[in-house]
């Protein structure tokens, strides 16, 4: 196995820092018009990195400095932006801020270790991007949906007491006809976009947004993207008039199919 690395590269005080995996086919040409970024190739990937101060990373004074939002916001700007430069151009497998390698050799074992995985990664978003797809609640228009279709359902009594009681009755029964009807809805949602992707990662909620049911990574193919978001805008027609919402942000690069 060889690895090939820019002479001297990093130097003592120097670190290397990726922004991503590609195939080894990846040649520097590939990268021209990123100054700075060089590749640390092994027989079936290859990093792409650039050289850092190593202090700039690591140490309790960079750990301050990267504590604060207008520090670290920047460069969460650059990496993104770079990232996702590099995916325009080429198959390539995101890697997260602060991937930092402080001697050649570091990064060699990495890529020796993970090299089967980060090959699988590759097969998978080849000529793929990443969306990112929500189904979420408003509890009073899905209320209000359940309650219409409960009636339905149940038919109540043309007799004014007799539908007063019946009414009464399905008020009890309302909270757990809506509970099994999100269930029932969130289960059909996952199966419905699953038909419509290459892949599905299921993403943590956030608890400041409207109740979500399901909030999902989902790769598509690069080809696809309009008629993805065709597809989703015919499924929230749907879903909509139960008191349901779906949001779509994207595309970007496949950032939640790439390793932990």
């Amino acid at each position: 196995m060889t690895v090939e690395l820019p002479d001297g590269l990093p130097r003592d005080g120097e670190a290397l820092y990726a922004f991503g995996a590609a195939p080894s086919g990846v040649a520097a040409q590939d990268i021209e018009g990123f100054p700075g970024l060089h590749l640390v190739t092994s027989e079936g990937v290859s990093l792409i990195v650039e050289t850092v101060p190593l202090t700039q990373w690591a140490g309790p004074e960079a750990q301050a400095r990267l504590e604060k939002l207008e520090t670290v916001m920047p460069l969460i700007s650059r990496h993104q932006e770079i990232v996702a430069a590099l995916h325009e151009r080429m198959t390539v497998m995101p890697l997260g801020l602060a991937c930092i390698f402080s001697r050649a050799e570091m990064a060699k074992n990495w890529l020796n270790e993970k090299k089967s995985q980060i090959s699988e990664c590759l097969d998978l978003i080849e000529g793929h991007e990443e969306w990112a797809v929500k189904l979420l609640t408003d509890p009073a228009r899905a209320s209000a949906a359940a309650w219409k279709d409960l009636l339905v359902e149940n038919p109540p009594p043309e007799q004014p007491g007799r539908r007063y009681l019946h009414e009464k009755k399905l008020k009890s029964e309302l909270a757990n006809f809506l509970e099994n009807r999100t269930h029932q809805m969130a289960s059909s949602f996952v199966s419905s976009i699953e038909k419509l992707v290459t892949a599905v990662k299921v993403r943590p909620q956030n608890a400041s947004e409207k109740p979500v049911l399901s909030n999902l990574a989902v790769l598509v193919c690069q080809n696809r993207g309009s008629s993805f978001a065709h597809d989703i805008g015919e499924l929230q027609r749907f879903l909509g008039s139960e008191g349901f919402e779906i949001t779509l942000t994207g595309p970007w690069p496949p950032y939640s199919f790439s390793l932990a």
